[in-house]
């Protein structure tokens, strides 16, 4: 939908001094004389050039948005999954042993979470 305002009014742009009796869709404060309808088209390259550039950074821009979202997701789901993964449901266990096993492999997740984190900022 983005694409196709900007090209309609990149085609308007251009059609406006055909339609209103001007010379250019930008005025110069000069004559130009015989070379008036090769600055038009040059402006109407131009503009269609800074068309497709601004359409594509701003696909861009929202495309870099949208996987850094999907990653603090990913993120998000590792987190949550962690202490369901690692937290025996025996509420008998209560061995130190296996519970200090447990609480290092908890830490091992967070850390890689934390490592992960930090590769999505960079």
């Amino acid at each position: 939908m983005y694409r196709v305002v900007a090209v309609t009014l990149l085609i308007a742009y251009s059609a406006y001094p055909i339609l209103d009796n001007k010379p250019l869709p930008s005025p110069f404060p000069f004559d130009l004389g015989k070379y008036t309808t090769l600055m038009y088209c040059f402006q109407v390259i131009g503009g269609s050039f800074s068309t497709v550039n601004n359409i594509c950074f701003d696909i861009t821009c929202a495309s870099l948005m949208g996987l850094a979202a999907a990653q603090l997701d990913i993120l998000a789901e590792k987190i949550i999954c962690i202490e369901e993964d690692e937290v025996p449901d025996d509420a008998a266990v209560k061995h130190q042993a296996i519970l200090g096993q447990v609480g290092e492999r908890i830490n091992e997740k967070l850390r890689d979470c934390v490592k992960h984190h930090i590769a999505i900022i960079e």
